[in-house]
């Protein structure tokens, strides 16, 4: 533990002569951004391990101003940094004046890379899994200790460094255990190029949650206040109706008082009835309420900002999934849902959402060799009135089959999703299939790979693991292909982070096949169509991949970009 200008310049020589540092945080919360600080820093430099203590409530801490002493040694360019889900101690940091630094390593990704499907990625338990429960005997000193006081683990701070350095350099010292033990393993499965790709990565999605998004806060405040009379409006109405006063949220007690099984959305939109269509409006009035016009103003700093979270290892494809708040669930067009409206772009800028158009039929066509469908979107065409034509169906059919084939979607699931019998389901399969045999091979061949091998290879190099108990090998197809269009939004990402001017153009916010921007005023039409460049421009397809780009002053109010 370092607690004297002696030990703590000693220390600080010992960092300077290591080009690879492990780090982790101590804090008092979760929430840096609503007010959580830095309570201690431990750091690994080659076998010596050290605690740097700065808001223990209790026992000796280091001036605070020693934490700017530090920032140096923990953002040097030269150096790798090393943490377990380390996106998390860089926002930290950041808060308190530590540059983000240039290379980073991140054991929780090596962890997600090696075995996507784990449920259990946290440190202590990989720590167990791969050197048994000795390694988090530190941990259980601590919770003795803490227990001892009625504290939790988020009381740290309140116990003397003395008591917590031990623990928190137990963890540095695991991460080291792990990286060696994660990086033999990527380099068996020849993943371990990409694991430093994708910690690259983490980089700039820290990056954009700590830029975060601004709100329109008095819009904000009158969405908040229309939901909230809808819900009382809504909820007088469905007493009317009932007789009596009834929790529309309760799914037992819409099915007693419907005379139904279940009360999902589906089945409420089929039962057209007012009845059903009162339920739907009074949850959906109640979801845009506590969903997003609550949170944001309970999560939002004092610039008017939200900082949602982004999780690398949320989804088995790649994917990044959001929280705090999930902005990936807001529905494109509804009047209810006016969410969008509320998120505006900072003085100076403008915003800008560019989407991969139809991003996994191309993907999936490339895969498949499908050269029917390949020809037609290199024909420019619009690929859902073409196929309509080659089957012989509508177009809205020929939609929902371009957009479900890939999933290897059967008869049953096509005759629920159009609301058709299973026969004229199988009839409209049987015809897509025979037009278009591609998608139907490499279905098979995708779950024979995944049978044959264990897995399935994207073109990054990132598998899609296949083991445990019934794999589900029927997925395979699914997997491939929302995998690679995810990885392709990846490596664009990064292309975009490392070529263009970071005070130019800023990521705000992915969703799926999309990423939102704020590009500074005037340099839209310099950007906008470099970036379109950079994202389209994919060697490994064979399928043309395309990009459109909407503009505005606020995510809800764009419109088509016009180059």
């Amino acid at each position: 533990m370092i607690v004297t200008t002696e030990n703590f310049n000693s220390t600080i020589n010992s960092l300077s002569k290591r080009d690879l540092l492990f780090v982790d945080l101590e804090t008092t919360g979760l929430e840096p951004f609503l007010g959580d600080k830095i309570c201690g820093i431990a750091v690994l430099a080659g076998e010596e391990s050290f605690y740097f203590p700065f808001r223990h409530i209790v026992g000796e801490n280091l001036p605070l101003d020693y934490l700017g002493k530090l920032a140096p040694y923990l953002s040097d360019p030269s150096k790798t940094y090393v943490g377990h889900n380390y996106k998390f101690d860089l926002k930290f940091l950041h808060r308190e004046g530590v540059p983000l630094p240039a290379k980073i390593l991140d054991t929780l990704i090596a962890a997600h890379l090696l075995d996507e499907d784990s449920k259990n990625l946290k440190l202590k338990s990989l720590g167990a899994k791969f050197f048994g429960k000795a390694a988090a005997e530190a941990e259980s000193v601590l919770e003795d200790k803490l227990n001892l006081f009625g504290y939790g683990k988020g009381d740290m701070y309140r116990l003397p460094a003395t008591d917590v350095a031990p623990y928190a350099e137990q963890d540095v010292i695991l991460t080291a255990k792990l990286l060696k033990r994660f990086e033999d393993m990527l380099k068996q499965e020849n993943t371990y190029e990409l694991f430093k790709e994708v910690s690259e990565f983490e980089l700039l999605i820290t990056q954009m949650e700590l830029y975060g998004i601004k709100l329109d806060v008095d819009k904000v405040k009158s969405n908040l206040a229309e939901a909230t009379s809808q819900i009382n409006k809504v909820g007088f109405k469905i007493r009317d109706m009932r007789g009596y006063a009834i929790n529309p949220g309760s799914p037992m007690q819409v099915q007693q008082w419907l005379g139904i099984n279940d009360s999902t959305s589906r089945t409420l939109e089929r039962l057209d009835r007012d009845e059903a269509r009162a339920v739907l409006q009074y949850r959906a009035w109640s979801k845009v309420k506590n969903t997003y016009y609550s949170p944001f103003l309970q999560r939002m700093d004092k610039d008017n900002c939200i900082h949602p979270t982004f999780r690398m290892t949320g989804t088995v494809s790649g994917r990044l999934s959001c929280s705090k708040p999930n902005l990936h669930a807001v529905p494109r067009k509804s009047k209810i849902y006016k969410v969008k409206d509320c998120i505006i772009a900072r003085e100076g800028y403008i915003l800008s959402e560019i989407d991969y158009s139809q991003a996994e039929i191309r993907v999936g066509s490339h895969y498949a060799r499908e050269q029917k469908m390949l020809d037609m979107i290199k024909a420019g065409v619009d690929i859902h009135t073409a196929t309509a034509k080659e089957v012989g169906i509508d177009r809205f059919i020929a939609k929902t089959l371009n957009f479900s084939i890939i999933y290897g979607i059967g008869a049953t699931a096509l005759a629920e999703n159009l609301n058709i019998s299973e026969a004229d389901a199988r009839k409209y399969l049987n015809k897509y299939n025979k037009q278009f045999p591609g998608f139907r091979k490499l279905l098979n061949d995708a779950q024979n790979v995944a049978k044959s091998r264990g897995y399935i290879t994207m073109y990054s190099g990132r598998r899609r693991h296949f083991t445990g108990y019934e794999p589900p090998y029927h997925k395979a197809i699914s997997y491939l292909v929302q995998g690679s269009a995810s990885e392709m939004l990846r490596s664009s990402m990064c292309r975009i982070w490392n070529e263009m001017d970071r005070d130019v153009v800023r990521m705000v916010l992915t969703v799926h096949d999309s990423i939102l921007f704020e590009i500074k005023k005037g340099y839209q039409d310099e950007v906008i169509p470099e970036i379109l460049r950079i994202m389209n421009d994919q060697p490994w397809c064979s399928s043309p991949i395309k990009s459109d780009a909407d503009i505005g002053e606020s995510w809800g109010t764009m419109k088509a970009y016009q180059y």
